[in-house]
């Protein structure tokens, strides 16, 4: 592996912010970070005569935790040191870090207290499907290596998910959608197939698999502990949860069985504010992946609760009414601790595409949808990771004609252009792979 010694002479906390965001650039080319204390190697400060400049702004916003995007990126999603220079490192890590959500008094929210799209830098800019940090990380390399580091274009990966809401309901949802369509021979045989068989969305899990694995694929149950309408604790608005009991005897065998086929469960954590080893201790298995129900995230309260858990790996981040990257960049990190100005333990895996997206909030068929969909992955083919959450229901095609047809020709994508799946289990090897270089540079 190759290294590039840099000498950070900046004061603290803002060095640690910058040996940071130093050690992800490094880890983006595979390279190893090595700090020089005896002021050689590249020389990363607020001079101008540096190697890498880092702008005064940047370093004011640090010491002031003054986040608001609007004073930070005033014309464009890119900070600039007082002679003119771009600073690529403050801007990367205040984009790495979703900055744009911490510590406002005045923060915009949604009708379920969640961060939107709408008040962010990316609806501002419009740039919401671009992957600005890698974009700034080559500006970097081309300005420091003299050709020594180059991009290589590695096929993307892709984590495939299902977020579990509803199981029992499937007769109510496909007999009422039976029912709209008329067709009262499909209403019998929906209820007849109830009686006899139990709920269809527990049992087309076994469907959802066989569609995977036909392709080569694995993919992720996120299952709810939470029954019921729980409230926000935000806005007070009541928030549907599951229609199951996860301690249901039916619902165990299928975590198992999802198991045993060699899929993956996790937890699909409440809006409430119990400690997330609460829920996790009301699932029969272990589980160390999670992903919040509704997407709702507060941060950085989200990420302390992470840390304090049992959670290794989250899936949290996204924009519930937008596909694309919530934090500008299309690949896992291990993020950073603005409180103790270091990096928490937990690998944060982005969030880019969600069926609801598009069928609620974008109220789009979906064969309106595909386009969207399969632009974003062919811009993405290379050098990203991609997580893709299909709802279970979403697979009913007796009640969302059309998404399932969809969903598979995702997966037709995915596979001629060799976009494979990553498990859990691959995601705690890079998990334990940064935190290893984050350790020992954070002593």
């Amino acid at each position: 592996m190759k290294e590039i010694p840099a000498y950070i002479d900046l004061p603290s906390p803002l060095q640690n912010c910058i040996k940071y965001v130093w050690i992800v650039f490094c880890q983006h080319y595979d390279l190893k970070p090595t700090f020089n204390t005896k002021r050689e190697g590249l020389k990363i400060s607020l001079s101008e005569d540096a190697d890498l400049q880092v702008s005064r702004k940047f370093s004011s916003i640090i010491r002031n935790k003054r986040f608001k995007h609007k004073n930070v990126f005033p014309n464009q999603p890119l900070l600039l040191c007082e002679n003119g220079k771009p600073d690529y490192l403050g801007t990367c890590f205040y984009l790495l870090n979703y900055l744009q959500e911490y510590n406002d008094p005045d923060l915009v929210t949604d009708e379920y207290g969640r961060f939107p799209f709408k008040a962010s830098y990316q609806a501002k800019f419009e740039n919401v499907e671009s992957d600005l940090v890698s974009d700034y990380f080559r500006k970097i390399a081309e300005s420091i290596s003299a050709g020594f580091i180059k991009d290589r274009k590695t096929a993307s990966r892709v984590f495939l998910s299902h977020d579990v809401d509803t199981i029992t309901s499937s007769l109510l949802h496909e007999g009422k959608a039976a029912l709209v369509q008329k067709d009262f021979p499909l209403v019998m045989q929906v209820i007849l197939k109830h009686i006899l068989e139990g709920p269809s969305y527990l049992n087309q899990m076994d469907r959802i698999m066989d569609i995977h694995d036909k392709q080569g694929f694995k993919s992720t149950f996120f299952w709810l502990v939470e029954r019921g309408r729980r409230k926000s604790p935000y806005t007070n608005k009541p928030v549907p949860h599951s229609d199951y009991r996860i301690q249901k005897k039916r619902i165990i065998k299928k975590q198992y069985k999802i198991l045993r086929r060699g899929f993956e469960n996790g937890l699909h954590k409440s809006v409430m504010k119990k400690p997330f080893n609460e829920e996790l201790d009301r699932i029969d298995l272990p589980v160390i992946g999670n992903r919040n129900h509704y997407l709702f995230v507060r941060l950085p309260h989200h990420f302390n609760a992470v840390e304090k858990s049992d959670i290794l790996l989250d899936f949290s981040l996204g924009f519930g009414r937008m596909y694309g990257h919530r934090n500008s960049y299309g690949r896992p990190i291990i993020p950073f601790n603005m409180s103790k100005y270091k990096a928490y333990s937990f690998l944060e895996v982005p969030l880019q595409i969600m069926d609801t997206t598009f069928k609620f909030y974008h109220k789009l068929p979906a064969k309106k949808a595909e386009k969207s969909i399969i632009d974003f992955l062919e811009n993405h083919r290379y050098n990203s990771l991609i997580s893709i959450l299909w709802h279970n229901d979403m697979f009913s095609p007796i009640k969302n004609p059309g998404w399932l047809r969809l969903y598979k020709t995702i997966l037709d994508y995915l596979r001629q252009n060799k976009i494979r799946s990553i498990t859990q289990k691959e995601l705690l090897e890079e998990r334990e792979k940064q935190l290893t270089s984050f350790r020992s540079n954070f002593l």
